[in-house]
């Protein structure tokens, strides 16, 4: 197994809304970063306090912040999560994933809450689907990265 690499106590976080599953209420995402722009952690809740559909959003993004500082890829999970026949994400957790693909090696400095707001919104209500396509995401990346 490998060792856990801890977050730095002082961190960048970007914290983004997302509708999904039809819930009254949006879920509120936040991604904490290594310093070198290195996806660290997550965190997500939606629904109300006490509900089924918080308590799984809140242990799965525990559970993937856990894998990430164990050395797991955003990209490892992508592959790994629940998908219908038409390969889209099952669960939340599953629609933050797939969003921040493509984020994990961003230079701190050059990343901004606005490319990850252009990235996750807006989102269908139905699915959760991005509205951006992979062509469209890595422009924009790269364009971030000059």
């Amino acid at each position: 197994m490998t060792n856990r690499l801890p977050l730095p106590n002082r961190r960048r976080c970007e914290t983004f809304t997302l509708d999904f599953g039809g819930l009254s209420r949006p879920h509120t995402v936040s991604v904490g970063y290594y310093d070198d722009g290195r996806i660290g952690e997550l965190f997500i809740t939606g629904g109300k306090s006490g509900e089924q559909v918080q308590t799984i959003a809140r242990d799965g993004a525990i559970m993937a912040s856990l894998a990430l500082q164990h050395g797991v890829t955003i990209d490892t999970m992508h592959h790994a999560i629940t998908r219908n026949s038409q390969d889209e994400p099952q669960s939340v957790l599953g629609v933050v994933v797939d969003g921040l693909r493509g984020f994990e090696h961003i230079e701190p400095r050059r990343m901004c809450g606005a490319a990850i707001d252009r990235r996750i919104s807006p989102i269908t209500k139905d699915n959760g689907q991005w509205d951006v396509d992979a062509e469209n995401h890595l422009a924009e990346t790269e364009a971030l990265q000059q």
